[in-house]
């Protein structure tokens, strides 16, 4: 449980930083301790909602990875949309 809970509040904590929080799911991927059980949880504590028991290792960081790309998107996009309000 341990393991759960540093890789998602490592990767909550770095969210908004790419390059560590790349750094931090390559480390997951290459961890063979985090088995699908595991990476399921650490899914389920990063997007707050609990992923398909179907779903397997691969699909649980691709659903992490997703989250993250999307967030990364939707700030980008408010940023620019207040530069450009502030005209």
């Amino acid at each position: 449980m341990e393991l759960v809970r540093n890789y998602a509040t490592a990767l909550g904590q770095t969210s908004e930083d790419n390059s560590t929080f790349d750094r931090i799911i390559s480390e997951m991927r290459a961890n063979k301790k985090v088995r699908a059980q595991e990476m399921r949880e650490i899914a389920k504590v990063y997007l707050g909602y609990e992923i398909a028991k179907t779903k397997g290792r691969a699909d649980a960081l691709k659903a992490i990875v997703e989250r993250q790309a999307l967030t990364a998107r939707q700030d980008a996009r408010g940023r620019t949309l207040d530069r450009l309000k502030s005209w």
